[in-house]
């Protein structure tokens, strides 16, 4: 398989997965969407899209969709991905599959070494949380946070 992904630096990445985070957060789901699917095709190395990708399904009311996403296509493309699992855990929770999203979260804590991963402490948050159905617009409301919170570029 031929890649055809143009090479696109982290400061390139980082302005442009924070216009979609801001458009998901202000409600402007169709053009977040855009943004990330063109992440996707410009970063095919790079979980970063499919987790823009999540979000705006979540944001659109359509938690399940967002973690059969995950499961389906996130996670066949990287495999035990622990932040793509983290974010399945979100979806699962928000659907109100909270036994389903502790097992997912679970997976991410109990990984070897990684309470000390950002994965893990965002998944160990959301399992104390386990509130159920809810909204995440503004989880990652800038790429400042995703970055704080994940460590990820």
């Amino acid at each position: 398989m031929t890649s055809t992904a143009l090479p696109l630096d982290r400061e390139a990445m980082r302005l442009i997965a924070e216009i979609g985070f801001i458009g998901t957060q202000t409600g402007q789901l169709g053009a977040s969407r855009a943004i990330f699917d063109s992440l996707r095709v410009l970063r095919p190395d790079s979980s970063l899209p499919l987790i823009g990708l999540a979000l705006v399904l979540i944001a659109a009311n359509k938690p399940a969709v967002a973690a059969q996403f995950l499961r389906d296509s996130a996670l066949t493309q990287f495999p035990g991905d622990p932040e793509l699992t983290a974010f399945l855990g979100l979806a699962l929770q928000c659907a109100g599959k909270n036994s389903e999203a502790q097992e997912a979260l679970s997976k991410v804590v109990e990984q070897p070494g990684a309470t000390a991963t950002p994965y893990a402490r965002m998944a160990d948050k959301l399992m104390a949380m386990n509130t159920g159905a809810g909204s995440p617009v503004n989880l990652f409301p800038r790429w400042s946070e995703y970055e704080r919170i994940t460590g990820q570029g």
